[in-house]
Parts: C-alpha cells; structure tokens; sequence
C-alpha cells in the first residue's frame, strides 16, 4: 500500500479566472498532492459545500451575492477550515475572518511565485491520507 496525500480543495469566488489560475497551478504541482478543485460562485457555494464535501475552503472575501462571513458562520461547524483571501490589504478584512473562525488570511495575488505559495500551504492545511493499494 502506498500513502498518498489528498486535498478537496473548494474555491468559492465570484471571478471564474481566479479559479482557472489555481486549477493551472493544482495541474502543475500534481505530482506533489492530489488536489480535486472545484470552484462556486457566492450564491452557489451552501449547496456546493454540501455535494463537494471539501477538506478545505478558499473563500473569497468580496463576493457579490452573499457575505463572506454568512459563509464562514455556516463552515463554523466543522464542515471545512477555511482560508479567506483578498486583493484588499485591508485589517478590518482579516481580523472579521479570524474572529468568524477561519483559519488565515492570505492576500489574493496573481503572482506566480504567490499563487505557488498559497497552493502549498493550502495543500498542507487540507491534506488528508489517502491509501491506495497497488
């Protein structure tokens, strides 16, 4: 049997690029982590966490059609950590999503040496072992 790592990542953002670049990235490193990534759009995102089941939560912090933190407030009960990001580099953002329970707080970069970064370290957080027999 041979351990792998394994990661669900949910990436809930209302721009749809931002998804496609994280997926470029989750294809590039996936001989490191099996990453599943699924992406939703704020309105989306109860029913998507509900059918995904995923091991972590990257959730946006401007979302157009619901608030981030009613988000947050629903994943407080231990469906998923979640990671808020944020073009903005706004304080009041960051301590809002730790005191509504997420995990951390990662300023939301299209830099590809950033978006390496923030793949690890989500990959980290969300990884769960994996047994596959060969």
């Amino acid at each position: 049997m041979i351990k792998e790592k394994k990661v669900r990542l949910l990436i809930i953002d209302e721009q749809e690029a931002y998804y496609n670049l994280i997926k470029e990235y989750v294809e590039m490193y996936s001989h490191e982590f099996k990453i599943e990534c699924e992406h939703a759009r704020g309105d989306d995102a109860h029913k998507k966490i509900g059918s995904f089941l995923p091991s972590i939560i990257v959730l946006d912090a401007h979302l157009e059609t619901i608030s981030y933190l009613e988000i947050l407030k629903h994943c407080g009960e231990g469906i998923a950590p979640v990671v808020v990001m944020s073009t903005s580099q706004n304080k009041e953002i960051a301590d809002s999503a730790i005191e509504c329970g997420a995990e951390a707080f990662i300023p939301k970069s299209e830099d590809p040496d950033d978006v390496e970064f923030v793949l690890t370290r989500l990959a980290l957080m969300g990884e769960e072992d994996v047994y596959k027999v060969n």
